[in-house]
């Protein structure tokens, strides 16, 4: 499940977030995976806590991945931080480590927008600010134009995830037996040969070669997504001209 999360003056792109999610999941599909889009102004149920914040974080509580939009503000304060925009990105920051994507799992998305005299210039500096604070922790944000910029962004941030269920996916293998040598010559009560022939069928050499084909699968694979995501970008935008 990925978390998205934004305050409402980037309302309008949400819905490139997603086609976009749609869009892989036609990729990821056969290869074992999918993406389910957590959007609490969908999906959130009402009920009561603290604030309304807290109902929000505890369903998103069990997230794979994390999106975030931020545009000229960053939204409406909570009991402890700037914005529910602002405590969700905390959240997901603290929660990366744990992670099975680990520090892939958080993709903060700023748009470029030009000030005007009708901006709140006291949370465009917020924002600034919170991009500032965002390189000195180690963490890469990208930033986007329009729809066809963000849509390439999410496309990219979804391909990064998938490439990593498919290397997990390969190195998902059995552990191979280890058999205890018998002395059969002493004794031969209690000893089954066939069992013990058939746990010797798969040596070393024979799970080396294993991991090895897998790994070249995944590698396939990845290429292969990363074909697949051209394409689709191509023949989004094509349609698009074409309206």
């Amino acid at each position: 499940t990925i978390f998205l999360s934004r305050p409402s003056d980037v309302e309008s792109h949400v819905e490139t977030v997603k086609q976009a999610v749609a869009d892989i999941n036609l990729v990821s599909a056969p290869l074992g995976a999918r993406f389910d889009l957590f959007d609490w102004r969908e999906n959130a149920t009402p009920g009561l806590d603290v604030e309304p914040q807290a109902r929000v974080n505890i369903q998103s509580e069990n997230h794979d991945a994390f999106i975030a939009l931020v545009g000229a503000t960053l939204g409406t304060p909570t009991i402890n931080y700037e914005s529910g925009t602002v405590e969700e990105i905390e959240r997901a920051i603290s929660k990366a480590e744990d992670s099975v994507f680990g520090g892939n799992s958080v993709s903060i998305l700023f748009k470029d927008v030009s000030l005007n005299i009708n901006s709140d210039l006291d949370q465009a500096k917020k924002v600034q600010a919170l991009r500032s604070s965002l390189g000195p922790r180690g963490i890469l944000y990208r930033t986007f134009g329009n729809d066809d910029d963000l849509r390439d962004v999410v496309f990219r941030c979804l391909g990064v995830l998938l490439s990593g269920h498919v290397s997990m996916q390969a190195e998902n293998l059995p552990a191979p037996k280890v058999v205890s040598k018998v002395d059969v010559t002493s004794s031969n009560v209690g000893v089954n040969h066939s069992a013990v022939d058939d746990a010797e069928e798969l040596g070393i050499l024979d799970y080396s070669q294993i991991i090895s084909d897998r790994i070249e699968s995944a590698t396939n694979a990845s290429l292969s997504i990363s074909e697949a995501m051209k394409v689709l970008t191509s023949a989004t935008s094509k349609a698009t001209d074409e309206i």
